[in-house]
């Protein structure tokens, strides 16, 4: 110590206390003139005056919990008034000359402590982080069992807060974590706690009944304390679960409990619980009863709404996450009653829930909460105290009541504003009758007074500022920044396209408590909402699009009062410089050249293609032209060939037989060549007809006359053969008669087309009428003829092409006869050129009519009936041949298919006599006679109606009855294409007309050769059936090698048996009588009788060759009950008798 005037001296600091080790780290002189030395193991009080210090010792007891001093984290101020300051670990302490703590704040930021000034109620400090501005206020945070404190054997710390209720004497009863053991604490002693031993309880919660028990929920039996506390009562374990977490009485009285097994009601007579939920379906936090008698309750799943009806409890809702809109948690921690809505702490916010409606609206860490787990909501005093896991939320009430608030206010506390700990406990919470609120935390339970707690004034006149705007420069690799202290609001920020990303940094000019001021954002052309920053003073947006936004920044002081000076900052991006609008106005004009440029190509090609296309059309018009005059000159060439082969065959008779035959088929003969004669000529005078008419050199020779007679006339001469086919034709007219000028040679021309064509398209049984009436048109008269049939009809789509030269209609096989395709090009143009107009209506399958319109004129010669007998008119009836030579009862059967009755007739002439001829006039009727008759050989034309020869061919070809029979197809096609199309589908013979008698006698003679010939092949039984079986390896095995190997299996099947009939072979074979007899006889050249019995001999043989059995067993075994007639009979056959082939055998 150095005085005044004399030496620095060494003074010891106290005889009473040991000096080894004790270090001093400061001196202060206080207003008194005393010295306080700080050292490591205390404070010492220098008075002035004094010769040695006095030792202020701080020991460690709930009086003094001042700790060591510590050299390391230490640092001193002495204030003038005797007080000192002094930073120890996270606290910054003002202690009192007797050594008591007045004032305490905690802060990670006071490691050093430099200088203390005080002015009232303001701290200013100065410390190694900066300078630090404290205002004063009155501890509001009363706290217990935080500290440390004498506790059994030592000192225990960190103690977690279960549960919380209110005893007798306004005493407050606490659960925790410490085992067997609850806590009695005294509102008005903070600090102070009294532990009361449990053995073998470990509690969860409590709670007090009307009857001032307290009710213990644990991990074990429930129980209750009586209202002095000296008494426990335990209740015997029940089958139900251990785990209780909440306790209730209800309005009734009733005692409830609720735990991990669900909800449970108290038993008193029986001393158990009542399970009300469902077993294990349901972890229940909490129970409330609201105002209305409704019970709550909190669980894992949503929120449970249960109510009395008819003396039992039942679950009438349950709102949870799935089917509750805003509802965004699952798990429920409590529930409290404010009005018409429910306030609930959950895992995932605060969830407010109106009773009534059942709407539910969530505020979560985004809208302004410290945490999303918020423990509970209480309400009081206007607001809403809710512990969360990061601090106490106070929230007005009056922002968050209605609607979905988007800036809730919200005011958050933590350990800056003197909360021992800021994660709090489920459960633990209790607001006392004085309106305190009670709340346990992970370390210890606090207490406050919301009346105390309530924001003063709101500070909403604090503007907020953007500090520090910074863009990330990708060229420069670095972000650059730019001071936003001294803005220029006429200039918006500018961001380039290389700026990936900018980021601004801002505060709300509050100095209050700087950290807890809150802050939102928004980036107005971007965010479509406020962005929820709380605390954080900083943004960052990455990659914007170009364009101009607006960045808005909002702040709220610790109270939760948001200011309404936000700050607001123009940010423009600019474009990239190939999305600016002259880069799009260079890719315009770019794709608008690409794109004419591409049109042009495009026009050149589709004029190419057109003209291609153009070309191929008129190609394959010549195409299909010159197809229409193969097919025209085709048909032709069949009529003419027709007639010639008749005309000439006949001229081949007359000339060889002349001598030979009477005078009467010599006549018959000579009408043949006229009428045939006369046809071909009618053919060639059409052809020329028409060639007159393209060169309109065909002269009319009009008569004036009566037309209803001339027509009738026409209709008369094709009456037979309408008959012939069974159809009726009809004349009708509404006129008695029609006077008019008309060319009978070309009317006739005209109708006898029509009413030919209509009866050729005409199905036997049908319709056709000639009608014939007087219209007016156009103040004129008309004759308008109508020949209308109940034929097949033409098909809509080709109906406009009906009167084009050479076209066919896709139906005319369906005709009796084939045509040129030239009559109703003819008839248009002779209707023409009489001034007339002709059309058609039909449809498929319902018929056709031809209507022809010619103008009724009177300015020729009166006529009369010149020319009549001149038409040309000669009967179409088909003459049915009747042969008129007796033949042989065994000459071959033939069936003639052949359309034309004078080529029928010509057959006739040619093979009457040699065999016994049938007849058929279409393929159709051919093919049911060959069926009906089985024929020794077929001869059918190609050409027919109904079906032509190649369908015939291939019907009888494919059917097992009729697959052995010869068919000869006799057509005027004699291309190679036609020769070989019949003979894919089977033809034996092709032979084109004209052709002459004897070179169709030998081809019948050789087809019977060859017929003879396969009859000792497979009447032939004794070969091996091996030998007569299709190979694996053969292409077609043969159809009637199969037919007999058929056949012979199944007389073989009932070899045995002698009652075998040929009814019994019909019925095993499919056939009719008659039909496997010719067939078989026609194969075999035996009957069917003889050729069981030749299977049965062969088998016989075969047995007599193989076996050891008598010639008796083998006639029985063959189907033979006379032993004699098979001995006959077998000689017959192989010229030896049984007995001696054995013998020569053996």
């Amino acid at each position: 110590v150095a005085r005044p005037g004399k030496n620095p001296e060494v003074v010891g600091i106290s005889p009473d206390v040991d000096h080894t080790g004790i270090g001093v780290y400061g001196v202060s002189e206080d207003s008194k003139g005393a010295f306080w030395l700080v050292t490591n193991i205390g404070y010492f009080h220098y008075a002035r005056g004094s010769e040695t210090p006095e030792f202020l010792g701080f020991n460690h007891t709930p009086d003094n919990p001042i700790p060591p001093i510590d050299r390391a984290d230490t640092k001193t101020v002495m204030l003038p008034s005797g007080y000192l300051w002094d930073v120890y670990g996270d606290q910054l302490r003002k202690i009192d000359p007797a050594g008591k703590i007045v004032e305490s704040y905690r802060s990670q930021e006071y490691k050093y402590l430099y200088d203390v000034l005080e002015t009232g109620d303001i701290r200013w400090f100065a410390t190694f982080d900066g300078l630090t501005k404290l205002t004063y206020r009155k501890h509001r945070f009363k706290s217990w069992l935080d500290v440390p404190y004498d506790l059994m054997s030592g000192p225990v710390t960190g103690i977690s807060c279960y549960g919380i209720l209110e005893g007798e004497d306004g005493r407050m009863i606490i659960t925790t974590a410490v085992p067997d053991t609850i806590f009695e604490i005294f509102p008005d002693q903070p600090g102070k706690a009294k532990a009361i031993p449990m053995p073998g309880v470990h509690m969860y919660g409590s709670g007090t009944d009307r009857q001032g028990r307290i009710w213990i929920t644990s991990n074990g039996d429930p129980g209750y304390f009586d209202r002095s506390m000296a008494a426990y009562t335990r209740y015997r374990r029940d089958k139900l679960g251990p785990h209780i977490l909440s306790y209730l009485q209800l309005s009734n009285g009733e005692i409830w409990f609720a735990g991990a097994e669900g909800i449970y009601k108290m038993d008193f007579e029986q001393e158990k619980r009542v399970l009300i939920t469902p077993e294990n379906k349901y972890f229940v936090w909490q129970l409330h009863q609201t105002s209305d008698g409704d019970l709550w309750a909190a669980t894992r799943d949503g929120i449970l709404r249960l109510r009395e009806q008819n003396g039992a409890w039942e679950i009438i809702r349950q709102y949870n996450k799935s089917n509750t809109p805003g509802l965004k948690a699952e798990e429920i921690k409590s529930i409290h009653e404010q009005g018409d809505f429910l306030w609930c702490g959950s895992t995932n916010g605060l969830v407010r829930l109106n009773k009534t409606t059942g709407e539910a609206f969530t505020i979560t860490k985004q809208l302004g909460l410290p945490d999303d787990l918020v423990y509970c909501a209480i309400p009081a005093e206007g607001y809403l105290w809710a512990p969360t896991n990061n601090g106490l939320a106070r929230i007005t009430l009056s922002s968050v009541i209605a609607g979905a608030p988007e800036h809730p206010e919200i005011a958050i506390f933590n350990i800056d504003d003197g909360l021992p700990h800021f994660e709090f406990n489920s459960q633990a919470f209790f607001q006392r009758k004085d309106g305190k609120i009670w709340l346990g935390t992970l370390n210890g339970v606090i207490c406050f007074d919301p009346k105390e707690m309530a924001k003063s004034n709101p500070s909403g006149d604090k503007p907020v500022v953007l500090v520090e705007f910074s863009r990330y420069d990708s060229h420069e690799g670095a972000p650059v920044s730019v001071n936003m202290l001294n803005p220029d609001p006429a200039n918006p920020l500018i961001l380039r396209p290389r700026d990936l990303y900018f980021t601004a940094s801002f505060a709300l000019l509050d100095y209050q408590n700087p950290k807890l001021n809150q802050y939102s954002y928004k980036l107005e052309g971007f965010d479509p909402d406020w962005n929820y920053a709380g605390n954080q003073n900083t943004l960052r947006y990455t990659n914007l699009p170009a364009g101009n936004y607006t960045l808005r920044i909002r702040g709220a002081n610790p109270n939760g009062a948001w200011s309404a000076k936000e700050s607001a900052t123009e940010i423009r991006v600019l474009q990239v410089w190939y999305k600016t609008w002259w880069a799009w106005a260079i890719y315009v004009l770019s794709a608008s050249g690409l794109f004419w440029l591409v049109y042009k190509v495009r026009l050149r090609q589709v004029r190419l293609a057109y003209a291609l296309d153009m070309e191929h059309q008129r190609s394959e018009n010549l195409k299909s032209q010159e197809a229409f005059k193969n097919r025209f000159f085709t048909n032709i060439t069949h009529e003419f060939r027709t007639p010639l082969t008749v005309i000439l065959g006949i001229a081949d008779q007359l000339s060889a037989h002349r001598q030979a035959h009477s005078a009467e088929p010599r006549q018959n003969q000579l009408k043949l060549i006229k009428r045939n004669g006369e046809n071909l000529l009618r053919l060639i005078n059409e052809i020329l007809d028409l060639a007159k008419l393209e060169s309109n050199s065909l002269k009319m020779e009009y008569i004036q006359a009566d037309i209803l007679p001339y027509l009738r006339y026409i209709a008369e001469s094709l009456h037979s053969l309408a008959n012939a086919q069974n159809i009726l034709l009809r004349v009708e007219s509404s006129e008695s008669g029609i006077v008019m000028d008309y060319d009978p040679d070309r009317i006739l021309q005209v109708v006898h087309n029509l009413l030919s064509n209509a009866i050729k398209f005409t199905p036997s049984g049908g319709k056709v009428t000639l009608t014939a009436d007087l219209v007016r048109d156009k103040d004129r008269p008309w004759l308008k003829l109508r020949v209308s049939d109940t034929g097949v009809g033409i098909p809509e789509a080709e109906l406009p092409h009906i009167f084009e030269r050479f076209f066919q209609a896709s139906n005319q096989g369906n005709a009796r006869t084939s045509g040129a395709g030239i009559g109703l090009e003819l008839t248009r143009e002779l209707v023409r050129a009489m001034s007339g107009e002709i059309a058609a209506e039909s449809r498929a399958g319902a018929g056709t009519v031809f209507t022809v319109t010619l103008p009724v004129r009177n300015e020729a010669e009166p006529g009369g009936m010149r020319g009549w007998e001149d038409a040309g008119l000669t009967s179409a009836t088909p003459q049915l041949h009747q042969s008129t030579t007796p033949q042989p009862h065994n000459s071959p059967h033939l069936l003639l298919i052949e359309d034309n009755p004078d080529v029928v007739e010509y057959l006739a002439a040619c093979l009457d006599g040699q065999y016994n001829l049938d007849f058929a006039y279409n393929g159709r009727a051919g093919i049911e006679k060959a069926l009906e008759s089985i024929p020794d050989l077929v001869i059918s034309d190609v050409m027919m109606p109904e079906k032509d020869g190649f369908e015939v061919c291939d019907t009888l070809k494919n059917d097992e009855r009729t697959s052995h029979i010869p068919i000869v197809l006799l057509t005027a096609k004699a291309d190679v294409e036609s020769r070989l199309a019949g003979l894919r589908r089977g033809a034996d013979a092709y032979l084109a007309k004209p052709f002459h008698q004897e070179e169709l006698e030998i081809i019948l003679q050789n087809l019977f050769e060859i017929r003879k010939k396969l009859q000792a092949k497979f009447g032939d039984l004794s070969r091996n059936a091996a030998e007569t079986a299709p190979k694996p390896t053969a292409a077609a095995p043969d159809p009637e090698d199969l037919f007999l190997q058929k056949l012979r299996s199944k007389i073989e099947s009932r070899l045995s048996d002698a009652g075998l009939s040929v009814d019994d072979i019909c019925l095993m074979m499919g056939m009719s009588h008659s039909g496997i007899h010719r067939k078989v006889t026609a194969l075999t050249g035996r009957s069917l009788v003889l050729y069981v019995r030749a299977v049965r001999l062969n088998k016989a043989r075969q047995l007599l060759s193989e076996r050891q059995m008598t010639i008796s067993e083998v006639a029985y075994e063959t189907g033979f009950n006379d032993p004699k007639f098979f001995s006959r009979v077998f000689s017959e056959e192989f010229g030896i008798p049984p007995s001696q082939f054995k013998q020569n055998y053996n």
